[in-house]
């Protein structure tokens, strides 16, 4: 299924690699390199590179190198994954550091099973090596990190990918047990898959895994489990503030620190506005299929339980947005004014509360300068993309109308275009309200 699996760094050197079905030159990795380097942005890389040689594929995925500020000890679950899965924009990736994963396929491969793959190894990577993990990371756990490719595929076909059943096998480091978890905690689920291995060596598979993403035996002091709703909302909007286009991209991630085999239950009030369900293996689909509700037996630590979307009328903004752009030519020379504002929609609580707000607001190409003041957050400007990133930041219940506002300058010689382009809000809010949830 898949022949190699080479990490880059972002200078195009190979960090490690890993040959499932013969030995693959690096040299194979040029033909990604050379659409990296054409590309305006990485993010406009495609997925799937047709190799030189034009007997393979080359299926790739970026890591964006976010490696948080503060200590992973002082953090709650919540925030932890919330800053995971942070969306990078365009502005930056140009800037952040990155880790490119290639997989080499056959040309005749199911091209969803190595992009997959992949997505699936750089979770595990996260789980064993730290939130927004490095090149420095990677190689100060080699050895590590080669057991884990080698665990994870057999003979190129994806065998096992969940981080909580590599534990078993690849013991992670200390400093991943005390990112998440008590240490007392972190010894408990340890010792108990040790005495898991052992009984079902000496037992003659007295302690079969029933489900193959979690073992069995599990123990805890406190059984605990945590949900993160993350969702990201993508809208246009006019200058009287009516949308034009709106959508939610959402993901729920779970955090189970449960004992023995749970089976748990979770209904949305109202399942209808999902769209484009995408379902963690261990959820039974025909329920999902037929009631609406996720049943599933969840594996041990943090996973990705579910994402989906939502289109169309279901979506209102949680802030209104007031874009006021004019642009005027005076003695040839060409300035505009930029004024804008956003304000709560509703106000929010305690229980709902955004977690960073950030307000893209695209330029003309001509543009040469930008002289800006905002009364919240900070903002930056990207010269090469003609873009302000508006970075208001944490929205609670304190938030009221903050703007941003100053003068921009054109190229003389041109035309001015047209006023008030319309800025495109982005938050990473959670809105989604589950009605119940079930522990059997």
């Amino acid at each position: 299924m898949i022949n190699s699996v080479f990490i880059l760094n972002d200078l195009g050197h190979v960090i490690a690699e890993k040959h499932w079905r013969g030995l693959i030159s690096r040299n194979i990795c040029d033909a990604l390199w050379d659409a990296v380097t054409h590309a305006e942005n990485v993010l406009d890389v495609p997925p799937i590179i047709e190799a030189h040689t034009g007997q393979h594929h080359l299926f790739n995925v970026v890591h964006f190198v976010t490696k948080p500020q503060d200590s992973a000890l002082n953090k709650s679950m919540t925030e932890m994954n919330v800053k995971r899965q942070a969306t990078v924009s365009r502005a930056q990736a140009a800037k952040l550091q990155k880790v490119f994963f290639v997989a080499v396929a056959a040309t005749d491969v199911n091209v969803m099973v190595p992009l997959e793959f992949l997505h699936r190894m750089v979770d595990v990577f996260e789980d064993y090596f730290g939130v927004g993990f490095g090149e420095p990371d990677l190689q100060d756990e080699f050895a590590r990190m080669y057991l884990l490719m080698e665990e994870m595929a057999d003979n190129g076909d994806p065998s096992c990918t969940e981080a909580a059943i590599l534990r078993t096998f690849v013991p992670a480091p200390h400093m991943f047990g005390a990112l998440g978890e008590q240490l007392s905690v972190t010894k408990e689920v340890t010792t108990a898959a040790s005495e898991n291995s052992m009984s079902s060596i000496s037992g003659g598979g007295a302690n079969v895994i029933s489900v193959p993403w979690r073992r069995s035996g599990i123990k805890y002091t406190a059984n605990e489990f945590f949900l993160d709703i993350v969702e990201d909302v993508d809208c246009i909007v006019e200058p009287n503030g009516n949308l034009v286009t709106a959508a939610v991209a959402g993901n729920i991630y779970a955090n189970c620190k449960l004992s023995g085999m749970p089976d748990l239950t979770l209904n949305f009030v109202n399942p209808g506005l999902l769209d484009d369900v995408s379902l963690h293996p261990s959820v039974r689909v025909f329920r999902w299929e037929k009631n609406r509700i996720i049943s599933f037996v969840p594996p041990d630590g943090r996973f990705k339980l579910m994402s989906y979307r939502v289109r169309g009328n279901g979506v209102i903004p949680p802030v209104n947005i007031r874009p006021n752009i004019k642009f005027e030519q005076n003695a040839g020379t060409i300035t505009g004014k930029v004024d804008v504002s956003v304000a709560p929609r509703h106000f929010p609580t305690a229980k709902s509360v955004v977690e960073e707000l950030v307000v893209t607001i695209p330029l003309p190409k001509t543009v040469t300068g930008v002289v800006l003041t905002t009364t919240a957050g900070s903002f930056e400007y990207d010269s090469k993309l003609k873009v302000v990133v508006w970075t208001i930041g944490k929205w609670n219940t304190q938030f009221t109308q903050v703007g941003i506002s100053g003068t921009v300058t054109l190229a003389p010689g041109i035309p001015p275009p047209e006023s008030t382009p319309r800025p495109a809000p982005r938050d990473k809010n959670k809105t989604r309200k589950v009605d119940y949830c079930i522990i059997a």
